[in-house]
């Protein structure tokens, strides 16, 4: 990375531009679920029109139209950077949890708000403003590297990020975080009852099952088989599916040439379509965004945990970051990987560290009915006032280090 990047203070207005052009659509989509234009229901056919249509056609489209596998060599990092953030951010709010003194349920709250980031909404549509407006972001190892590039790498970036977010949430985070409270069963107790005749009878029925052991064992592994396939399946979504398939036509040069080459007929005809998809998902994703803030005053439990709504929100937007963003910086200075010399990375990198918690998680605690009202309180005050000041310190800091790492 050798440009002349401008400095700190010269770039604040231009971030706080971006930052509010986000946040304009996101106070539109909230004003109209204040004036019951997007109701809950809405905004839920809303969002999953999106997740199943028009996000596939963006993850597509950013993909496959200028993905080459010279830009596959550092996307391994990713994953790395996700267990190492994910770890650190759980450790913060075990930690933080034991000095508010939380009790067991509190705790998993805590930590799951810590851990599970919005890693899709938001940051997609502020990476996008950002690559379209930013100077210094362009990418040396990619001859002429252009904005529609650099927001293309933030997307796939972003995607795989959310992919691997969203396996975690909906397992570890559904089914033990945010698990639904046990129902105790109180059950007499039932004493065993000796009787001769009965033991004569399950020594038969012993000898019967010992035979068919063998038989039952390679059932048994079929079985298995076919609930890891099923697993799988499960996991996959559509953005997913369109990732994969967006790799699969950037990698075969005649596919690539069927899509994008601007004379061919599904280039004129399919590829168009899918574009014209594409550029309604951004502006959808930030007018639900807005509209999930909306909380109805009936709503509202005066039993919240004011605590347990601090406490959370300080592990996920400040000592995480705190933490962090001084290791990135570090990493993206002195490590000869390749990835972290790509600036959009880099300020993808810093946005997903101090990044509000996962909407999603709303749906999570209304499906367990568990902490429904804590969570509106944490998504409020996160989204509402701290995601603005946040999101330009974090881009101030991403710039910082890109400029700081091109001059080693």
């Amino acid at each position: 990375m050798q440009h002349d990047h401008p400095p700190v203070t010269e770039l604040a207005l231009p971030v706080f531009e971006s930052v509010l052009q986000v946040v304009f659509i996101a106070f539109a989509g909230y004003l109209s679920a204040r004036a019951n234009l997007l109701n809950k229901d809405l905004q839920k056919n809303l969002g999953n029109l999106n997740l199943n249509l028009f996000t596939p056609c963006l993850v597509f489209i950013k993909i496959a139209s200028t993905l080459t596998f010279e830009k596959l060599g550092g996307l391994w990092m990713i994953l790395f950077i996700f267990a190492f953030q994910s770890i650190t951010f759980f450790a913060v709010a075990k930690v933080s949890s034991r000095l508010f003194h939380l009790s067991e349920a509190e705790e998993k709250f805590a930590i799951a708000c810590s851990v599970f980031q919005n890693s899709n909404s938001y940051p997609i549509a502020l990476i996008t403003t950002l690559a379209y407006s930013m100077h210094g972001l362009e990418w040396d190892d990619i001859p002429n590297d252009s904005q529609s590039q650099i927001a293309s790498r933030g997307i796939l970036y972003l995607v795989i990020y959310s992919q691997l977010g969203m396996i975690v949430r909906w397992s570890y985070g559904f089914k033990y975080l945010l698990a639904a409270p046990a129902i105790e069963e109180h059950n007499v107790p039932i004493l065993p009852i000796i009787d001769s005749g009965r033991q004569s009878f399950d020594s038969e029925i012993s000898l019967k099952s010992d035979t068919e052991e063998f038989t039952s064992r390679r059932v048994g592994q079929r079985h298995w088989i076919k609930l890891f396939g099923s697993a799988v399946l499960e996991l996959m979504n559509p953005p997913l599916w369109s990732m994969i398939i967006a790799f699969i036509v950037a990698s075969v040069p005649i596919l690539k040439n069927l899509f994008f080459d601007k004379s061919s007929f599904v280039n004129m005809t399919l590829t168009r379509a899918i574009e014209s998809g594409s550029n309604v998902a951004i502006p959808l994703i930030v007018v639900v965004l807005g509209a999930n803030l909306y909380i109805p005053k009936s709503d509202i439990q005066t039993t919240s945990s004011k605590k347990l709504a601090w406490s959370s929100i300080m592990c996920r937007m400040l000592i995480s970051p705190l933490l962090l963003c001084p290791v990135l910086a570090l990493a993206a200075r002195y490590l000869p990987i390749s990835v972290l010399d790509d600036p959009i990375f880099i300020l993808v990198s810093f946005l997903l560290i101090g990044s509000p918690t996962a909407i999603t998680l709303s749906q999570i605690c209304q499906i367990n009915g568990v902490f429904e009202d804590v969570m509106s309180q944490v998504l409020w005050w996160s989204y509402g006032v701290f995601v603005i000041p946040s999101s330009i310190l974090l881009v101030l800091a991403g710039m910082e280090t890109i400029r700081w790492a091109s001059s080693a």
